[in-house]
């Protein structure tokens, strides 16, 4: 008899695999990151298919194959529906779940990378404000915090002087802030940073996302998109 595990899991892609099957790759909380084979999944009638779509929360019972492991059975327990609903808010979601994957190694386990997917889709599908994609930056500014690239936000990383308001630059290679007198010195990698975005990106530090729903996060969503593009490219 082969082996059975149980997952919780949220379903990250589902790709063609071979004739009738289809290859799944979640994000569980047991395991994380994995790919598992979806046996007939391509068939019109197949019962697992409606509940592995991406963007769906699911238990897993996944069976060890020779080969690759595979998906014995499955019960989606959400499905996101205000997510997918919403054109906006899927082609967020989509994003963060590219970005996820990009940072995201195969089976590197941590319930805090599981619980902040798992928040963040849940803050998106949730939200009437027109944040979305605001809200995508602070997630993956948190993502690669708990990854290990958090930035150091509160003192200058050259002098060790206290942040002081204006006039203040990001540097992803130095590992966070320094304050301006130290200037630019890493072309195309560090950029100006404003001090309301400073205090967005030391709230997204914390855990939760009630303060940052508060928030006029739209004033500052290009600068957040700027920092984070530099932020994430250094990271890779």
């Amino acid at each position: 008899m082969n082996e059975t595990y149980n997952l919780k899991a949220i379903i990250l892609k589902r790709e063609p695999f071979r004739e009738c099957d289809a290859r799944i790759t979640l994000y569980s909380q047991e395991r994380g990151k994995l790919e598992l084979i979806a046996r007939g999944a391509k068939k019109i009638r197949s019962k697992m298919a409606g509940h592995l779509e991406p963007i769906t929360l699911a238990s897993i019972m996944a069976v060890r194959g020779k080969t690759y492991d595979y998906v014995g059975g499955v019960a989606s327990e959400k499905c996101f529906s205000g997510v997918k609903g919403s054109l906006e808010k899927s082609g967020v979601a989509g994003e963060a779940i590219h970005a996820f994957n990009r940072h995201v190694k195969k089976e590197e386990r941590d319930e805090k990378v599981f619980g902040l997917l798992l928040d963040f889709l849940n803050v998106i599908n949730d939200s009437r404000k027109d944040n979305g994609r605001a809200l995508l930056y602070i997630f993956s500014f948190k993502l690669l915090s708990i990854l290990g690239y958090r930035p150091e936000l509160k003192i200058c990383v050259v002098c060790g002087e206290k942040i002081m308001p204006g006039n203040n630059i990001f540097s992803p290679a130095r590992g966070g802030i320094t304050c301006g007198k130290h200037g630019l010195v890493a072309k195309g990698l560090e950029v100006k940073i404003s001090d309301s975005c400073v205090k967005i990106f030391r709230l997204a530090g914390r855990d939760g996302w009630d303060e940052l729903e508060k928030m006029n996060l739209n004033d500052h969503k290009e600068e957040m998109k700027t920092t984070m593009k530099s932020f994430s490219e250094y990271c890779v």
